[in-house]
């Protein structure tokens, strides 16, 4: 049986894969990109927000919702304090359908409701399932893992997982008009926070938790909205129901293997305090079809300028992330989170890049 063959294999459509797709195949690659979703970008599992610098991805009308202009902490006392925060509301949905569409017009073959499901990784070939339960072998010249923090590709080459916290969020009426975001930091989100997010008349009302910390995310998500609701804030009805897992362990320890590349969140590029992830899964996702066009079948050398430019734009400020998450981790649930803490633990104030933060990284803390 003929098998496909490709230059590039990517599995997993968000920005990070959409992107991928888009400047493979812009550069005259044959691509196949596939999801495991049966529309792309559906169902939603996002806040739905862009900083400015990513405007360029979101000049289509159907992709923007409103501007955000300041973010809001509110700390465990309930002070809130205020700081820049520009930026985009947008449709996550239409967000990555535009990166597939405008791939598809430079010739890139996007398919969705497939998933992979197995790789011969030293001849290169990789087995994908339908939806109809019928399996096909393509044969790559390089993968792009953009499946996320529960990478299967990952997982096809036993690689150790990512830990995670989980998510749970309501898109919801808006009764007041916002132009910033809001954030709670208490002990009541233990391993996380809680966030609301105005677009255009709704907004997305959210909490990410720990769940070796507190298992039921439906009940603070719910008293918070009922908090806001008896405030006049929001509607009581909930329009959209969404969740997921979001990676907060930092880089992957292996974020390249010869000709196999993982990007955005598979990679553990991911923000390990504030879950931010869209901008570096864009930027890794053009590194590496850069690093692959540039050196071609050199896969050590693409691997290695990879590596490089990964580790070199992003492992400081994730490795200060991660060690303010391995301070908190013995505090949460064990005694009050006071003011102070928090800001040294959120970056909407001055002491989280303030404190002395020159001490390891205890490495089996998260993994």
């Amino acid at each position: 049986m003929p098998r496909k063959e490709v230059d590039v294999l990517i599995i997993g459509l968000g920005p990070a894969g959409g992107n991928a797709a888009l400047c493979a195949a812009k550069s005259g690659l044959s691509v196949l990109a596939i999801d495991r979703k049966k529309e792309i970008g559906y169902p939603v599992q996002c806040a739905e927000f862009i900083p400015l610098p990513l405007s360029q991805y979101a000049n289509n009308k159907t992709i923007r919702l409103q501007s955000v202009y300041e973010m809001e902490s509110v700390l465990p006392s309930g002070i809130i304090e205020k700081s820049k925060l520009n930026g985009l509301m947008i449709d996550r949905a239409q967000f990555d359908k535009s990166f597939a569409d405008n791939a598809k017009q430079f010739g890139a073959v996007i398919q969705s409701g497939k998933r992979l499901l197995d790789l011969d990784r030293e001849n290169q070939v990789a087995e994908i399932m339908n939806d109809a339960s019928h399996s096909e072998f393509v044969s790559y010249r390089y993968l792009i893992a953009a499946d996320g923090p529960n990478s299967t590709v990952a997982a096809c080459l036993s690689l150790d997982k990512l830990s995670v916290i989980q998510t749970r969020q309501y898109t919801v009426s808006l009764l007041r008009k916002l132009s910033n975001t809001r954030v709670w930091l208490s002990n009541e989100y233990p391993g996380g926070y809680a966030w609301l997010f105005p677009k255009n008349g709704q907004a997305n009302l959210g909490v990410g938790l720990d769940k070796n910390l507190e298992s039921n995310l439906k009940k603070p998500l719910d008293s918070l909205h009922q908090q806001l609701i008896e405030k006049k804030w929001l509607g009581d009805t909930v329009l959209f129901k969404t969740g997921g897992v979001i990676p907060v362990s930092g880089l992957r320890n292996c974020i390249a293997m010869k000709n196999i590349f993982f990007v955005g969140d598979a990679a553990g590029l991911t923000h390990p305090i504030t879950g931010a992830g869209i901008s570096s899964a864009i930027t890794s996702a053009q590194l590496a079809i850069e690093h692959i066009i540039e050196n071609g079948s050199d896969y050590q050398k693409a691997m290695q300028n990879y590596h490089d430019d990964i580790h070199n734009l992003y492992q400081d400020s994730l490795r200060i992330a991660k060690l303010k998450r391995q301070k908190l981790a013995n505090l949460w649930r064990a005694q009050a989170v006071d003011d102070n803490l928090m800001r040294q633990s959120w970056i909407g104030f001055d002491d989280y890049y303030q404190e002395n933060v020159n001490q390891p990284i205890l490495e089996n803390e998260y993994e």
